[in-house]
Parts: C-alpha cells; sequence; structure tokens
C-alpha cells in the first residue's frame, strides 16, 4: 500500500518585500531538492480554514487531518495539555500559557519573555500559590516560554469556561479576563486573581534571575473531556508524528497519530534533518501515514527575521534530500503550511498557503519550480478552499479515498 509523509511547514507562507527584489522568503531560498519535488507532482494554493480567515496552528491542522468539524471552536488549553504527561480527569479545566514580559501599565513588551528556556524555577514559584482562594491547580512548563495551567478537581468550582483569554499580542495592552455568561463569573475572577498573584512573584524572580519573565498570560480554556477526530480510525489509517511544537503535539494526538519521538528533541532553532527524520526511518513499516511539523518558520517570522525565514527553506531543502536518499521506497510527499505568518507584521495572515503533491496518482503539472508565484501561475490545484481538501487528497494517495457515485 502506498504511504504519504505530510510535511507542514508551520507558518511558512508569507508575502513579497522590496528588500527581495518584491519576492517571497520562498521565492529567493536555494532549493533545488524542493524544485525537483515540486517537478515530479502537482500543486497549488490553499487557504487553510478558509478564504479571508486567518487561522491558528491547531485550528489548520485539524482541518488537514480531516478533522470535518474543525471550525467547531475547541479550546487551545486541550492540546497544551495533551502534549504533557499530566494525568487528566474529565472535571479539569485547562489553559495554554504564555510566559511573557508585561509592565505596570499591563503593556505586554514581549510576549514570549525573550523565548525562555529555563523554566524550572518558574514553574515552582508558580505551583507554590496553589491553592489558591481554595481552589488548587498545576502549572506544567513545556517547552521555551510555553506551558499549561490545569485546574484540577473542578466537579463543583466551576460550571462555566466561557471567559475571554488574558492574552494580548506584543504592543498591545493586556484586558481582564472577562465572563461570557453567568456560569463563567467565577472562573474569570479567578483567572484574573491569579494573574495579579503570579505577576507579583514573578517580577520579582525576573530582577533576581536576570531574565525578561514577569507574568504569565492565559488562553484557550477547555474541558478535557471532548471527543477526538475520526478521519484516521474510520478509514483505518494508522498514523505517526514529528514535532517541536507542543500545542501542535497535542492537536495531531487528538486527531488519532501517535508521537514517534519526544518533542524535546526537536530544536526549534535550526531545521536538522536527522531529528525530524530518523525516527520515521526506524518506524517506517509501522505506519500508513507521517506527518512532520516543522516549527522554525514560525518563530523566525514572529521574530520579524527575513534572513532566518529564507535559511530555514534552504534547510527544509537539505531535510528533502536526506530523506529520499534514506527511504527505501517511493512515498508520496505532501508538503504544505497552517498558515501565513508574515515577517512584515510578525503575526499570521489570511494569505493562501503553498502545496505540493509529489509524486501524485494524478501525475504532474507545468510548475517548474518551488515558489507561490509558480503554483499560482502553473499549478493544476488551484486554490483549494480549506484544509480538508488536503485531507481528502491524503486518503486518496493512501488508496483510500473517498468515492462518490
Amino acid at each position: 500500500m502506498n504511504k504519504v509523509l505530510m510535511i507542514v511547514g508551520d507558518g511558512m507562507g508569507d508575502c513579497t518585500y522590496k528588500e527581495l527584489g518584491n519576492k517571497t522568503p520562498m521565492q529567493v531560498a536555494r532549493t533545488p531538492e524542493l524544485d525537483k519535488l515540486t517537478q515530479k507532482g502537482i500543486c497549488g494554493m490553499v487557504y487553510p480554514v478558509g478564504e479571508g480567515m486567518v487561522p491558528s496552528s491547531t485550528v489548520a491542522h485539524r482541518a488537514l487531518l480531516g478533522d470535518w468539524n474543525f471550525l467547531n471552536h475547541l479550546g487551545r488549553g486541550l492540546f497544551a495539555a495533551l502534549s504533557t504527561d499530566v494525568e487528566l480527569s474529565d472535571s479539569d479545566i485547562v489553559f495554554r500559557c504564555d510566559l511573557s514580559t508585561i509592565d505596570n501599565n499591563r503593556l505586554v513588551k514581549d510576549e514570549r519573555a525573550g523565548r525562555i528556556q529555563d523554566t524550572v524555577k518558574i514553574q515552582s514559584l508558580i505551583n507554590s500559590l496553589s491553592p489558591l482562594n481554595d481552589i488548587a491547580f498545576e502549572y506544567q512548563a513545556i517547552k521555551e516560554y510555553r506551558g499549561v495551567l490545569i485546574i484540577h478537581d473542578n466537579q463543583h468550582n466551576f460550571k462555566g469556561i466561557n471567559v475571554s483569554d488574558l492574552f494580548a499580542m506584543e504592543g498591545s495592552s493586556l484586558k481582564e479576563c472577562v465572563p461570557f455568561d453567568n456560569d463563567s463569573v467565577p472562573l474569570a475572577n479567578f483567572v484574573n486573581k491569579l494573574y495579579d498573584c503570579t505577576r507579583e512573584v514573578l517580577q520579582k524572580q525576573s530582577l533576581l534571575y536576570h531574565n525578561k519573565t514577569t507574568a504569565i498570560t492565559l488562553r484557550g480554556a477547555a474541558r478535557t473531556s471532548q471527543l477526538t477526530n475520526g478521519l484516521l480510525s474510520s478509514k483505518s489509517i494508522k498514523g505517526g508524528f514529528v514535532t517541536g511544537i507542543p500545542d501542535v503535539y497535542g492537536v495531531l494526538k487528538y486527531c488519532g497519530l501517535e508521537s514517534l519521538t519526544d518533542l524535546k528533541n526537536i530544536d526549534l532553532s535550526e531545521i536538522k534533518a536527522k531529528e525530524y527524520i530518523d525516527p520515521i526511518l526506524k518506524q517506517i513499516d509501522q505506519y500508513d501515514l507521517f506527518v512532520i511539523n516543522i516549527g522554525s518558520f514560525d518563530a523566525a517570522s514572529h521574530d520579524g527575521d527575513l534572513k532566518r525565514k529564507i535559511k530555514y527553506f534552504e534547510q527544509l531543502d537539505e531535510m528533502i534530500k536526506y530523506f529520499e536518499s534514506k527511504a527505501n521506497e517511493e512515498i508520496t510527499i505532501i508538503l504544505t503550511a497552517d498558515h501565513c505568518t508574515l515577517c512584515k507584521t510578525k503575526q499570521h495572515s489570511f494569505l493562501p498557503v503553498p502545496v505540493v503533491i509529489s509524486p501524485s496518482n494524478e501525475g504532474c503539472d507545468e510548475a517548474g519550480e518551488f515558489s507561490e508565484d509558480a503554483f499560482i501561475k502553473s499549478g493544476v490545484l488551484g486554490t483549494l478552499e480549506n484544509g480538508n481538501v488536503i485531507a481528502r487528497i491524503m486518503t486518496s494517495n493512501l488508496e483510500k479515498g473517498f468515492y462518490v457515485s
């Protein structure tokens, strides 16, 4: 049976820049292997979650993996929690957290606290505040500035989780957490109290240990008792994944795939072929579908670093070369992105992203190079309406497609 390797360049898409000769980072990068991959397959563009909508990574990955209900909101906290080894019960409430730099006027100076690495002391400090107002909680650091906050034993404490995020983008002011219904008032009050208490201890540790963490922000409230995506099981597709991004780790697990390596084994500062490919090669006979998420593009874009983003395309090129030199059989590669992250704005965008299927059961088109311009002008796929189309293409290349009669 055919096998598929889906590579998702997290935030890989971008726009054109005058300093790049009105080209995109993807166009100016030297990518001979990706050019060959393009020439052997079919290509186009895709709006990951729909035209005009700005996707998060979690929603876009749900679409790409065939969650037909991907637009139904699931709090990001669920996916962050699934990336940890913390035991969860059905009554728990979970939040995705960021360690951030926020000043005394609640202005967000740095969403990611300088991409802090050492968070052991911070985790202990936050957990020392539990219980707060008789509410037990647990903070679990995950990777860099990312973490998850779990409110345990929630059976009788909070009825509603319909609250606004306690989160703001860099340069914006942090607003208080707001309840959207009466049941959620107690939870919103608790979140605001937690922010005030953690900010006090984190400001002190920031001065003591000379790091940039002065607060935590919380978003994506969710309960843990939520159903999983059934596409893979309904089609009897066994999938494995590799990623270094905690929330993506959680969403791929939610979609029914199995982790092939610890997310801590992936270095986001570089795209190292062996880190992504070797876990797949070791288990190549055990799975039908392999998914790689590469978070490096997104990190470079959020930092506004064009040179680094271009470098990552060239490292991706080396990764493709490494995979094809080591794989003993022909495997269809689907290469796409979950969203555009623009170096210009340092934020996600509604722009469509590239997609290549190579080799494809449908042959090849006339696109000669790995670039958005070539895909738009010569790609047989045109512009796809959302990631679910790619999920259907994936099942087709696994010889488990959808036949309509």
